[in-house]
């Protein structure tokens, strides 16, 4: 498979996108809204991992859909749709923090 995008430019391995976002998001944490760093990590942690968990069910239906990788990336808004699968564990967890906040201040 040929490397795209940054891994060709860098000559970074592939995945390698994920640990220096996550290092970055922690430090944009830490510096930015003073938090403590072992905060900063857990709220790291929570986020990628619940995308990752997207990733896998985005893994899942891609399967079980049929359609090669190819075949996605050649159809823009089936890659647009899946991409979009990809986060619906992080959708899920912040629609409920807001709905929690929105019934807390109606409720009492």
């Amino acid at each position: 498979m040929e490397k795209k995008g940054g891994n060709a430019i860098f000559q970074i391995p592939y995945g390698t996108h994920t640990l220096i976002l996550a290092i970055l998001y922690c430090l944009l944490l830490f510096l930015l809204l003073k938090l403590n760093i072992m905060h900063c990590l857990g709220i790291t942690a929570f986020g990628f991992s619940l995308i990752m968990l997207g990733g896998g069910l985005c893994g899942l239906v891609v399967m079980w859909s049929g359609y090669s990788m190819e075949y996605l990336i050649e159809h823009i808004w089936l890659h647009i749709m899946f991409g979009h699968l990809e986060n619906l564990f992080l959708l899920l967890y912040l629609s409920r923090i807001y709905f929690y906040k929105y019934y807390r201040q109606f409720v009492g």
